[in-house]
């Protein structure tokens, strides 16, 4: 049976709103270290620990809550939730005592760890980074815990807690520098004491949200069937992550190769594309994958084919205006945000063609992550490990070959190819086992979303050129950009937009 859920409209707002403030949150964590304990030892050896656990994060326990969200649902849906609650709890009996091995291995070998992660530091800053690491092997332990209670919160929508983590870690970072700055507390390890309390506290926070289910149950742990199938779904969703997080150490390493200061460019670039995928792309990515799981179990495969082309659909009306406005205001957006120090005009320059190209990879790269989780949804975790290596595969290839005749602009170009490419092959094979699903778009709705584009186009390069100073142009170009290509498409009778405004309309009615 369906449960009564919070809308997908309303959960996405609220993990949009929570993504906003851990923005800002991070940015001012960010200024504060700079503020107050300056680029040395102490903050590299912070990163580069950081970094390192996040790949953990990243690729193991983010998989093995997509994993759980899948079979928890399923259980759900097939048994009872009681049933459901035991296996949740049999994993936390599984997978505790497996990450409490990793946390005592990272510890034990924290010294040959940190040459790996840091092969060029100091002495002084290889005795901060083994002793980062040392403290910081608690964090996979927390994050065991942590990613059951969150397949749990997921199925319930409950986005609230979801989006914490990283306002936790802002906000206990924050802590820890004022505490270093205003007291006599020694400065070294300091940014990584913030660090493990943060996922400490979330731990905490997820446990008690999620304990009636007793997650935290003493007892033996067992293996049957499901346990078997969880680790054959699991392996290759890591092995998918692991790929991604490969391939953007290769981008790196590519980028190295076209020049000084590419590097950093391509850096400063990804800050801003991965501030609209955050918004917009992860958070919908988050919703929609509980909405999958949940009509995947109960087998209703027409209304699942329905919310993949309405998802799809809103998500190109919010993209296209955002990808228009951040073609033409590209430098703008770089001097508002990096324009500072020793930041060059030729720097904005590198900066703003990158993100002209990656801006028109927004709306793939959406449609790309809505395919990918439907294939989540219906436990189809080996096809998303093919596709994932044959984009990857032809990233690479393109970045490399592209990089020779246009510089670091081929290594953009490259990453957008490889995401339309996934976008076909995800497409071709949910026909397969969603054979109701017809596609997201018509012919009639591509000559209006064309026409709505132009008039986008043309408003906003009117306010481009007429409005000198660039942040008040930037701010004018935004509104009016938004109105104009939401007016065509209300004046070409769009569907989807009369439903935006309806819906809108609707909530302001019951707030009064």
């Amino acid at each position: 049976m369906l449960r009564k859920s919070k809308s997908t409209s309303k959960s996405f707002a609220i993990l949009s709103i929570i993504t906003i403030i851990e923005k800002v949150l991070s940015f001012v964590y960010q200024a504060m270290i700079a503020g107050m304990i300056g680029a040395n030892s102490t903050s590299d050896a912070y990163f580069t620990a950081a970094e390192f656990f996040v790949l953990i994060d990243s690729t193991l326990l983010s998989a093995l809550v997509i994993v759980l969200l899948n079979m928890y649902t399923n259980k759900i849906a097939d048994l009872s939730e009681k049933e459901a609650d035991l296996f949740l709890v049999n994993i936390v009996r599984i997978v505790f005592p497996i990450t409490v091995v990793l946390s005592v291995a990272i510890f034990i070998f924290s010294y040959p760890l940190s040459y790996l992660i840091g092969p060029g530091y100091t002495a002084e800053g290889r005795t901060i980074l083994n002793s980062d690491i040392k403290y910081m092997a608690l964090v996979p332990t927390f994050l065991s815990i942590t990613s059951v209670g969150l397949a749990i919160l997921r199925r319930e929508k409950n986005f609230l807690v979801v989006g914490l983590k990283s306002m936790f870690l802002s906000t206990s970072g924050m802590i820890f520098v004022l505490i270093a700055h205003f007291t006599s507390f020694p400065k070294t390890n300091i940014l990584c004491f913030g660090y493990v309390l943060a996922y400490f506290l979330y731990m905490v926070t997820v446990c008690f949200v999620t304990r009636k289910h007793r997650l935290l149950s003493p007892g033996l742990p067992q293996w049957s069937v499901d346990e078997k199938r969880l680790i054959k779904m699991l392996i290759p969703l890591v092995i998918s992550n692991g790929i991604l997080k490969v391939s953007m150490m290769i981008d790196k390493i590519i980028c190295s190769t076209v020049g000084e200061g590419a590097v950093s460019c391509l850096t400063y670039s990804h800050t801003l594309y991965y501030f609209v995928e955050a918004l917009f792309i992860t958070n919908l990515s988050t919703v929609l994958l509980s909405d999958f799981n949940e009509l995947s179990a109960n087998g209703m495969r027409n209304e699942m084919a329905n919310k993949i082309s309405k998802a799809i659909s809103m998500m190109i009306l919010l993209l296209i205006p955002i990808t228009i406005i951040t073609v033409i205001y590209r430098y703008e957006i770089v001097r508002l945000v990096f324009m500072r120090g020793t930041f060059l005009e030729s720097d904005v320059l590198r900066v703003g063609n990158l993100i002209m190209i990656y801006s028109i990879g927004f709306v793939p790269s959406v449609i790309s992550n809505i395919y990918m989780n439907v294939h989540y949804a219906k436990g189809k975790t080996s096809i998303t490990m093919k596709i994932s290596l044959i984009s990857i595969g032809i990233n690479i290839a393109t970045s490399i070959i592209l990089s020779h005749f246009i510089g670091l602009l081929g290594i953009a170009v490259g990453t957008v190819i490889s995401i339309v490419i996934s976008v076909i092959l995800y497409s071709s094979s949910i026909q397969k086992f969603i054979p109701e699903y017809r596609g997201f778009i018509t012919t009639k709705k591509i000559f209006k979303l064309l026409g709505a584009s132009i008039i986008c186009v043309f408003c906003t390069l009117l306010v481009h050129s007429s409005i000198k100073n660039y942040i008040i142009s930037f701010i004018t170009g935004c509104g009016v950009g938004c109105i104009s290509f939401l007016a065509m498409l209300l004046l070409e009778k769009e569907d989807d937009v009369k439903g935006i405004i309806d819906f809108v309309l609707g909530k302001i009615r019951l707030c009064r």
